[in-house]
C-alpha cells in the first residue's frame, strides 16, 4: 500500500475520531447543563384557612361552596400557577377564571407572598370521615411543571357551617 494511501486513511480516521469526541462533549455538557425543576410542592406551599359548607347529617356528608387556602411561593417567584379541584366545579373567584369550570389561573407571586385565595365551588360534596374530609387539588406553575396533587385535609371544625 502506497504511503499516500495511508496517509489519507489516518487523516479520515483522526478527523472521524475528533468530530466523535465533539459530539461526546457537547452532549455531556447538554445533559449536565438541563435543570432539574422541582415538584410543585417543593415550589408552592398550599394549604387550608377556612371553609364555608353545609352539613347533612343523615349521610355524615358536608357541600363546600367556599374553600378558603392559602398560597405561598417558597422556592422563588412562580409565574402561571394553575390550580385545578377534583371535587366539584369551580365557579369563582371571576378575576382568577376566564369561564366556570376552568382552572384557576394566578399569574404571577413572588417568593414569600402568600395569597388567600378564597374559591367558590358548586357540586363539590365530600364524606366527613372522623371529623374531616379531604379535597383533592392539582397544582403547577412554569417553574414546577404539574400538574402534582396534593391533599388538603379539612377539619369539621374548619368548616363555617350554614343552613
Amino acid at each position: 500500500m502506497s504511503k499516500r494511501k495511508r496517509n489519507s486513511k489516518n487523516t479520515y480516521f483522526w478527523i472521524f475520531a475528533a468530530i466523535l469526541l465533539i459530539m461526546t462533549v457537547v452532549i455531556v455538557v447538554i445533559i449536565y447543563k438541563s435543570p432539574v425543576l422541582p415538584k410543585p410542592s417543593e415550589y408552592l406551599s398550599v394549604s387550608h384557612s377556612k371553609s364555608l359548607g353545609k352539613f347533612y347529617s343523615n349521610t355524615n356528608e358536608v357541600q363546600i361552596t367556599h374553600l378558603g387556602l392559602d398560597i405561598i411561593a417558597i422556592a422563588g417567584d412562580a409565574h402561571s400557577i394553575v390550580i385545578q379541584i377534583d371535587e366539584g366545579r369551580i365557579v369563582g373567584p371571576s378575576n382568577l377564571i376566564d369561564q366556570p369550570g376552568n382552572p384557576i389561573v394566578i399569574p404571577f407571586l413572588s417568593k414569600g407572598e402568600k395569597l388567600p385565595l378564597e374559591i367558590d365551588l358548586q357540586g363539590c360534596i365530600l364524606p366527613l370521615e372522623s371529623g374531616k374530609c379531604i379535597v383533592h387539588i392539582y397544582i403547577g406553575c412554569s417553574e414546577a411543571p404539574g400538574p402534582e396533587e396534593i391533599l388538603i385535609e379539612i377539619l369539621k371544625e374548619d368548616i363555617v357551617s350554614f343552613p
